[in-house]
């Protein structure tokens, strides 16, 4: 399961990479993960909690939001385990976003 190191980095175990990839890339149901991966989706719900728990996401969605903030979680890097704040310039795909959008206002 998702591991922490002594500075508060986060690092998922593989099954939850594929779990994030897919949930990011389509965002299909714990069924359908289930389906491609030949798990449960009781399993599927389990590492979703995992995941939460680990990053303090309250929902699904918070969760998809931070794994498109932090695509090195998907290839099993360290990253930080917090949402990003409005006026954050990492240059992720999402700051930039809201970076066009705030411009454009």
């Amino acid at each position: 399961m998702l591991q922490t190191d002594s500075n508060g980095y986060v690092k998922l175990a593989p099954r939850e990479a594929q779990i994030l990839r897919l949930l990011c890339s389509e965002a299909p149901s714990n069924k359908e993960i289930a389906a491609r991966l030949g798990i449960a989706p009781t399993t599927v719900r389990d590492y979703i909690a995992s995941m939460c728990d680990g990053i303090h996401a309250w929902t699904r969605g918070a969760l998809l939001i931070w794994g498109l903030q932090h695509p090195e979680a998907m290839l099993r890097e360290w990253c930080q385990p917090t949402l990003h704040k409005q006026g954050c310039e990492c240059g992720g795909l999402l700051c930039a976003v809201y970076q066009i959008i705030e411009k454009a206002a």
